[in-house]
């Protein structure tokens, strides 16, 4: 197994329900872990157990202790995490054909959000897309499903808009080529 492998079904299957009793979300990973490498010396349990430790220090997953038992469940950080991995997934195969048309995503977060601006240029980025100016990305590429999953996993209501332009003036899209072609090569290099 690739090496975020349990991390990234960890964070998957957190997001099927709010919270997961903790002990049988324990078992269900260490299944699937068995099930894709039986040969595994190591216990799944102890594997997945581990990583759910490291992960809650990270921030990614909160662990909720009740009466009745420890209950698990992923963080606005653990789903900014997940969106990332999908995204560079060899699974996630972005479009490289153009349509004709623009997409324009505005990112509407204060300065003190600083972590989310710094995971959505992130995201953008690894979506090809180009910061125009501060909060304004454009791309040619047919991604605005994808930056709608992003806004809707981190529940980024009134903060990401994702507009498509169906009509840009000549010279606007003279422009929009040039920029969009420079900074895609300048960071190639």
């Amino acid at each position: 197994m690739e090496k975020y492998a349990i991390q990234k079904i960890i964070l998957r299957k957190l997001t099927e329900k709010k919270a997961h009793n903790k002990s049988q979300f324990v078992k269900k990973v260490a299944l699937i872990i068995t099930e894709a490498d039986p040969h595994r010396k190591t216990k799944p349990e102890y594997l997945v157990q581990r990583k759910i430790r490291k992960m809650e220090e990270d921030g990614l997953v909160k662990i909720f202790d009740t009466a009745f038992s420890p209950f698990i469940t992923i963080t606005k950080a653990g789903r900014q995490k997940l969106a990332q991995m999908k995204l560079l997934s060899p699974e996630s195969i972005l479009p490289r054909e153009w349509d004709g048309l623009w997409r324009i995503v505005v990112v509407n977060a204060k300065r003190e959000e600083k972590e989310l601006q710094d995971s959505l240029r992130y995201i953008l980025r690894k979506a090809k897309f180009v910061q125009l100016k501060a909060s304004v990305w454009i791309s040619p590429l047919p991604l605005e499903e994808l930056v709608a999953e992003v806004r809707r996993n981190l529940d980024l209501k009134r903060k990401l808009f994702v507009f498509v332009a169906q009509t840009v003036d000549s010279f606007t899209q003279e422009e929009l080529e040039e920029i969009y072609l420079e900074r895609i090569l300048n960071e190639k290099k």
